[in-house]
């Protein structure tokens, strides 16, 4: 490429070394988020999904991940000991794309699954729970 200075011409260079790891997660950021933050899409989320439980249901929690485990979804169980609410804000922050939410307002048996990217929120047992993310992913 020509460009045309006071005095004459000079010839531009460029050079790239090519997309970086580190620019590839920025486009991913940039194309894949809401209001509460990054959505990672499926192909490269660090686990496809996230179970939410309070301190009384945790063994219930323990159960359906290692159903979920045993389909190969990866899974996250948050038992800490901290509010359901704020389970859910550090769900959305992390940006994994399913979350079960295993919590009050559902009874022993049912849950909540929460699609981040549809915004679809399904009722449902905890025994379909693994039939429905693996149709969904």
């Amino acid at each position: 490429m020509k460009v045309t200075i006071p005095g004459g011409k000079d010839y531009v260079y460029m050079a790239t070394l090519g997309i970086g790891i580190s620019r590839l997660l920025q486009i991913i950021a940039n194309k894949n988020h809401d209001n509460n933050g990054i959505i990672w899409p499926k192909e490269i989320a660090p686990f496809m999904v996230t179970i939410i439980c309070n301190k009384e249901r945790v063994d219930e929690a323990n159960i359906l991940a290692q159903t979920l485990s045993e389909l190969k979804i990866s899974n996250l169980v948050d038992k800490r000991d901290i509010s359901l609410p704020r389970k859910l804000i550090d769900f959305e922050m992390t940006g994994i794309p399913t979350s079960v939410v295993l919590g009050n307002n559902t009874k022993n048996g049912h849950c909540e699954i929460k699609f981040r990217k549809s915004k679809n929120n399904i009722f449902c047992s905890t025994k379909k729970v693994a039939k429905i993310i693996y149709n969904k992913s």
